[in-house]
């Protein structure tokens, strides 16, 4: 019992005893210049994405094996396959738009290397993949050449 009040008497010595504590300070390494950081942090997140126009090549995929990998119905960002669905070439993060005949696309999906235009330097103009749930409708689709709208995600 005695062991038991040292202890606590000691230990409430100890946290009651004073330490030092270093002070904020300010200016260009202080807490006014993480409040600017802050500020124009919110400022880039509030701009407009940033929009490009070009001509593309734009085809169409299945989830059928032949022309997917491992997982047909998971694509390259992690998520479940679904209409809207585009694969592009590795330049352009997830999550950018494509808008073509005026729909718009969300990049998803990755292109294989031989058709990747950031990889393959050979081809003249960037590609994207529409993924179709209908093999029919894909091919019917075939390969066209299209203007359109790219729009990056706000943190590109």
């Amino acid at each position: 019992m005695i062991k038991r009040g040292l202890i606590a008497l000691a230990l409430g010595t100890m946290i009651t005893a004073s330490t030092a504590v270093a002070k904020p300070s300010v200016g260009i390494f202080g807490a006014e210049a993480l409040l600017n950081a802050a500020s124009t942090m919110g400022q880039i997140n509030l701009a407009q994405p940033k929009r490009e126009q070009l001509m593309a090549t734009i085809t169409a995929y299945t989830s059928r094996g032949a022309e997917t990998d491992i997982d047909p119905f998971i694509s390259a960002d992690g998520n479940y396959v679904y209409d809207g669905l585009i694969a592009c070439s590795r330049e352009y993060p997830f999550g950018t738009e494509i808008i073509l005949n005026d729909r718009t696309y969300r990049c998803g999906d990755r292109m294989a290397r031989k058709n990747d235009h950031s990889v393959n330097l050979s081809l003249e103009k960037p590609r994207f993949d529409i993924w179709m749930s209908d093999l029919a409708a894909a091919r019917q689709w075939g390969r066209r050449d299209l203007a359109v709208v790219v729009l990056y995600p706000n943190a590109y």
